[in-house]
């Protein structure tokens, strides 16, 4: 059980920083619904996954040369441009019958999929623990597999509890609020892609 514990905590550390994921999560749960951030946090959940179920198979050690990186990093920031492109244009979702038509589950959940796929910092901090490899794997394949399941549990915990959060609060927030954070969000999104460029091109 040491390698699902370890797994929940590496799933916490993973998901519950502030960075391009939360702020995208957060702006589509405000502005389009709880449903809609929690489709695309668990898009996430499912990248972090996918990325431990590779570092147990040897396989994100592939993405530590300088040039996978570089263009992931580059990718990467070209999708967080287009969400804050996004962002800035997208109306406020209300109640009235000129409300936008929100996309479908789906596409949220593969949006979630694809950002946390292609963020560079979600490849050097599933990287940096290869050293604890040998703890998650205490028990072959079935500790890997626990471990896979502790990611999943403290990832999906962490975007229930933010979805659950903004269910309860969203209601209470103006239009001009959710203006303001779409224009917040997208301007801390061009900070995260700017950011992302520079690393990946001069870094």
């Amino acid at each position: 059980m040491q390698s699902f514990f370890w797994g929940i905590l590496l799933g916490w550390g993973a998901a519950i920083p502030i960075g391009p994921v939360n702020i995208e999560i957060t702006r589509r749960a405000l502005t389009f619904g709880p449903s809609r951030g929690l489709a695309m946090g668990l898009g996430a959940c499912s990248a972090d996954v996918l990325y431990i179920a590779l570092l147990g198979l040897g396989g994100i050690s592939l993405l530590q040369f300088e040039t996978p990186l570089r263009v992931i990093g580059v990718l990467g920031a070209l999708v967080l441009l287009w969400f804050a492109y996004n962002a800035f244009r997208q109306p406020i979702v209300t109640n009235g019958d000129n409300a936008p038509k929100a996309k479908p589950l789906n596409k949220h959940y593969r949006d979630g999929v694809l950002v946390t796929l292609l963020n560079p910092y979600t490849i050097i901090f599933w990287g940096s623990i290869s050293s604890q490899l040998p703890a998650l794997a205490d028990h072959g394949h079935y500790g890997m597999l626990l471990a896979c399941v502790g990611v999943m549990l403290g990832t999906v915990s962490w975007v229930g509890f933010l979805n659950t959060v903004i269910a309860i609060t969203r209601h209470r927030l103006g239009p001009r609020f959710m203006r303001g954070l779409n224009s917040a969000g997208g301007v801390i999104l061009v900070g995260f892609a700017g950011f992302g460029l520079w690393h990946s091109i001069l870094g």
